[in-house]
């Protein structure tokens, strides 16, 4: 029978090491949604976090524009893994006019909802919201017409 290490230097080793491993694991969340590199226009993801609970994707989403022009716009999906693991399929809820928040996906997505909504960012951010609300509604229809694609 192997020894318990007493000695402190080696408990904190022990320790250490075993926060490293775990965050290396937490950080490392193999991503359930990918960019639609074969589609010409398609959504490209930007960043992809979570945990074995819950992951929060955001994405960048091409549209067309009231007048004809191309734009994009930013989304988040919220994804709870257990319960899609559990049932391989999951109802989508989508959440326009204004941005959901991650904490009230959640609330949603512990019921068993795949959660997608705009992600409108200040003037200066990537891409700010539009004014017009036509582009808001077009926005929203992509993000719906991506979220059937998955």
């Amino acid at each position: 029978m192997k020894k318990i290490p007493r000695n402190p230097k080696q408990i904190f080793a022990i320790c250490v090491l075993f926060i490293f491993l775990f965050a290396h694991v937490a950080c490392s969340v193999e991503p359930l949604i990918h960019s639609e590199k074969q589609l010409e226009h398609g959504v490209e993801v930007i960043s992809v976090k979570g945990d074995w609970s819950y992951q929060v994707v955001t994405v960048r989403v091409p549209y067309i524009g009231i007048e004809g022009d191309k734009k994009t716009g930013l989304a988040r999906v919220v994804i709870p893994v257990r319960k899609l693991k559990e049932t391989k399929k999951l109802p989508a809820f989508c959440h326009v006019h204004y941005e959901k928040d991650i904490p009230g996906a959640k609330k949603w997505a512990e019921k068993g909802w795949i959660v997608s909504t705009a992600v409108y960012t200040p003037a200066d951010g990537e891409p700010p919201i539009d004014a017009a609300p036509g582009n808001g509604y077009n926005l929203a229809r992509a993000i719906i017409q991506w979220i059937k694609r998955l």
